[in-house]
């Protein structure tokens, strides 16, 4: 069975504002990912989901008593910032218990990594820190 992945912020503003994305509310991407989650869950295994978004919509589902797959929750807010010409440095937004205590059976670590990039190392760095703090 697939997992779906639906923990993506960027992409659902564009989805429903091409125009001005920013201008985007959070309940407005809450609700759409609410019928996405509500739709696919009879298919998947398992669910990834982003804290802001789609972890309320799960959880309205969960109140209405509709039958969901175990679901895992990302690290990130964003999956990077901007360093230097065209590097990119992972920010981790969340601990492994602070992802635990929202419910999460996993975790979902993004990375950006090349290695002859300048932040080869911080990226693995950032990438250990995360699993060392998944095992505490």
């Amino acid at each position: 069975m697939p997992m779906l992945a639906i923990d993506h912020q960027d992409s659902f503003q564009k989805l429903l504002n091409s125009q001005n994305p920013d201008a985007v509310e959070q309940s407005e991407i809450s609700a759409l990912k609410e019928r996405i989650i509500k739709a696919a869950a009879p298919y998947c295994s398992g669910m990834l989901l982003d804290i802001s978004t789609a972890l309320p919509a799960y959880k309205n589902l969960q109140k209405e008593g509709t039958i969901l797959p175990p679901y895992f929750l990302t690290y990130t807010t964003t999956s990077y910032s901007e360093v230097g010409a065209g590097e990119r440095l992972t920010n981790l937004a969340y601990t492994a218990q602070e992802l635990k205590d929202h419910g999460a059976q996993g975790t979902k670590l993004f990375l950006y990594v090349h290695p002859k990039t300048q932040t080869f190392a911080e990226q693995i760095a950032v990438a250990k820190k995360a699993q060392d703090d998944s095992h505490t």
